[in-house]
């Protein structure tokens, strides 16, 4: 603020963070980073199923007309619900899930439920005569509270909150960030599924889901799901918020709609579990020789791991892991220690 004399007015802000004139309170970006270690170390991992679902995240997951997005999806909660491994990525705990399916139909459910399996912890929402649009969204939000929900998954998002003009940037920005006040506010992970339209359609990956750019733009991860053969599907990570951005993976059909991983980009995690454990070992053993922070490079030398390879890809997702649940300290940038 700049008085009619010219001279600028400066408040100094405590360490602390103090208020600001229209009630925002201001932080310094190490009680921020205090204060967000300090979250995530009294709750359980942000990671529901690996880096592509997050608790209190949104993620876009946008497959072509057919391409089976329901199918696979009831696979992945029916997995979360009973805490199992899902494509070798395993959930840290069992997950409350509850899935809003507009699409299915009881043939449908029978189907699947009876192939995919049940789990005690996974529900289904029926809406009843709940108007689409904002009356939904807060009894959603009542819901995933009172019932205790880590995973939301709304199939599809434009029946949740409808538009007029699925091109219309401004209406997809509301309901994107409708989806992401539910995930914020809930803490929940929120799943909401979009379509591509026909798989001959001309568009960049980033962009493939249909109608308006804001969709991607505001989703914090976002999956195309796409057809690959009668029998294989891929998964491509085209946005994310960490560090999943571009990871892909093909997958296989196997018996009762079940899938098997052909090839996949990202490491697996046993090697990251692996790293993890590693780089603490290194940490510790250096701290006892006198040396209180460890260079990267220096894991990099003593797990004999090669630049550009997926082992590093590992390792940087090891000492990621390590720093943000307060295993290993960063002092600063490329430097590791013992929490102080």
């Amino acid at each position: 603020m700049i008085p009619e004399g010219g001279e600028s007015i400066h408040q100094p802000v405590s360490p602390q963070g103090s208020r600001g004139v229209v009630g925002c309170r201001i932080i310094s970006s190490a009680d921020l980073l205090k204060r967000s270690q300090e979250r995530l170390q009294g709750s359980s991992s942000s990671q529901v199923w690996g880096p592509h679902v997050r608790a209190g995240a949104v993620t876009l997951f946008v497959g072509e007309t057919s391409v089976g997005k329901t199918t696979f999806l009831h696979s992945l909660a029916r997995h979360l619900a009973s805490g199992e491994s899902f494509l070798g990525i395993a959930p840290s705990r069992a997950f409350r899930v509850l899935t809003l399916d507009f699409e299915s139909y009881d043939e449908i459910h029978v189907e699947h439920l009876t192939s995919v399996g049940t789990a005690s912890g996974w529900d289904f929402f029926e809406p009843g005569d709940l108007t689409p649009g904002i009356p939904l969204m807060e009894a959603l939000k009542m819901t995933v509270r009172a019932g205790g929900y880590d995973v939301v998954l709304i199939d599809p998002l434009v029946e949740a909150i409808p538009v007029k003009d699925e091109n219309d940037n401004a209406a997809a920005n509301l309901q994107m960030l409708a989806f992401r006040d539910l995930a914020r506010s809930t803490g929940a992970a929120v799943i909401v599924v979009h379509n591509s339209g026909h798989r001959t359609t001309k568009r960049s990956q980033k962009f493939k889901a249909r109608g308006a750019t804001a969709r991607v733009d505001r989703a914090d991860i976002t999956i195309n799901f796409n057809w690959r053969s009668d029998t294989e599907r891929t998964l491509h990570v085209v946005k994310s918020r960490s560090s999943s951005l571009n990871e892909h993976m093909t997958v296989k059909f196997t018996h009762d709609f079940g899938y098997e991983v052909v090839e996949a980009s990202a490491p697996s995690e046993s090697i990251v579990n692996s790293f993890r454990a590693s780089t603490l070992a290194i940490v510790q053993d250096e701290a006892t020789s006198g040396r209180s922070e460890v260079e990267r490079k220096t894991f990099m030398e003593r797990l004999n791991i090669r630049t550009g390879t997926a082992q590093e890809q590992a390792l940087d997702r090891a000492l990621r892991a390590n720093a943000t649940a307060g295993v290993l300290a960063k002092p600063r940038k490329g430097m590791y220690s013992l929490p102080y």
